[in-house]
């Protein structure tokens, strides 16, 4: 860990690049989304307009030349819709849950794989304001509970593109808690190459 002074900010600063909140027309008429598939199947009715508002993926589909244009039902068969449903959720409220997750549930693992999995179906669907929030939820859980997403390395690297603010965000929260270093020699969270390296640059850049 990093000096015992250190303390990760938990206020963050708003975005300048921050999704608006749509126009009343967004609320304009039900499509229906059909997530995962064999029994966790699920089908979301949600508002076309905020569809095409917050997705660029979408906007392409209901609004383009696709079969989706014509029978306004969208398949993502290789999606969670537990993810999905947490971003229905964000457009109607900015809220991925419900609920604000407990001490308990923020410093658990599975709440993190939940954010990186937010962040990169975004990521896949063209859902900017929907990245950020994933980024910020992982930066308040980190901050809270002073427990950095080690686990989720390789998976990140494994599911992102370069370049990637999700990357971004775990090389930077490692770089500043300094622990990686004797965590790369334990080699318990499998960190990958190009974790390393990214890490390594960024070590770099600060120190001259």
């Amino acid at each position: 860990m990093a000096d015992d002074d250190f303390k990760m900010p938990t206020d963050l600063k708003e975005c300048p690049h921050k999704t608006e909140f749509p126009p009343m027309t967004a609320w304009d008429h039900y499509v229906s989304v059909k997530v995962g598939k064999g029994e966790q199947k699920k089908e979301f009715n949600v508002y076309r307009g905020l569809l095409t508002y917050y997705s660029s993926y979408f906007a392409a589909a209901l609004d383009g030349n696709f079969k989706e244009g014509v029978t306004q039902v969208v398949e993502l068969k290789e999606d969670d819709p537990k993810v999905f449903e947490a971003f229905r959720s964000w457009m109607y409220t900015r809220r991925l849950l419900d609920q604000v997750p407990s001490f308990d549930v923020l410093k658990s693992a599975a709440h993190d794989r939940f954010l990186c999995n937010v962040f990169i179906f975004g990521d896949m669907r063209g859902i900017p304001g929907l990245k950020n929030e994933a980024i910020d939820q992982l930066h308040r859980s980190t901050a809270e509970t002073w427990m950095v997403p080690s686990n989720d390395i390789k998976y990140i690297y494994t599911h992102t593109p370069v370049p990637s603010s999700l990357r971004d965000f775990v090389v930077s929260v490692h770089a500043l808690t300094k622990n990686s270093v004797e965590e790369a020699e334990s080699g318990k969270h499998g960190f990958t190459v190009d974790f390393l390296f990214d890490l390594l640059k960024m070590d770099s850049a600060s120190t001259f």
